[in-house]
C-alpha cells in the first residue's frame, strides 16, 4: 500500500507542475538558426527555422520572412563588400567578406537591416520654373493630307 501513495504522491505532483509550469516560464527562446559548424543555410532553410512548426498561418509567415530576408540580403551583401573592400588579398577579402555575411545572416529576419522608405514626391506646382512648355500640336507631313 506504500508503494501506490507514494506512486500516486508522484503523479499529482508530476501533474501538477506539468499544467501549472507553462504559465509561469518566460518565453521560449529564439530558435539557433545557424550552427557553428554549417555551411550558412539557404533563405529558405533559414525561414523554416525560423517559423519552426506553427501550424497556423505558416505558408503565410514563411512567405514574409523570404521577403523580408531577401531585402535584408542584398543589404548586408552590399555592406559587407564595403567592409570587406578594407583588407588586402583576395582571398582574405573573400573570407572576410563570407564571415561577415554569415554573421549578419544569422539573425531572426525581423532584425535584418531594412532600407529607407522611399521619399515623398513634392506636389507639382504651377509656378515651378522647372515645369516643361506645353507641346506643340504636330503638322501632318506633306503629302499626308
Amino acid at each position: 500500500m506504500k508503494r501506490w501513495t507514494a506512486c500516486s504522491l508522484i503523479w499529482a505532483c508530476g501533474w501538477t507542475a506539468a499544467y501549472a509550469a507553462p504559465a509561469q516560464q518566460s518565453p521560449a527562446p529564439a530558435p539557433v538558426l545557424v550552427h557553428a559548424d554549417e555551411v550558412l543555410p539557404t533563405r529558405m532553410v533559414l525561414c523554416q527555422r525560423e517559423v519552426g512548426a506553427a501550424a497556423r498561418d505558416r505558408k503565410g509567415k514563411i512567405r514574409a520572412c523570404l521577403a523580408r530576408r531577401l531585402e535584408g540580403e542584398r543589404i548586408v551583401e552590399r555592406n559587407c563588400k564595403r567592409q570587406a573592400s578594407a583588407v588586402s588579398g583576395a582571398a582574405a577579402r573573400t573570407l572576410a567578406q563570407r564571415d561577415c555575411e554569415r554573421t549578419a545572416l544569422a539573425v531572426p529576419a525581423g532584425e535584418l537591416p531594412k532600407r529607407a522608405p522611399p521619399k515623398p514626391k513634392a506636389p507639382a506646382d504651377s509656378a515651378s520654373p522647372n515645369k516643361a512648355a506645353a507641346p506643340t500640336p504636330t503638322q501632318p507631313a506633306a503629302g499626308e493630307n
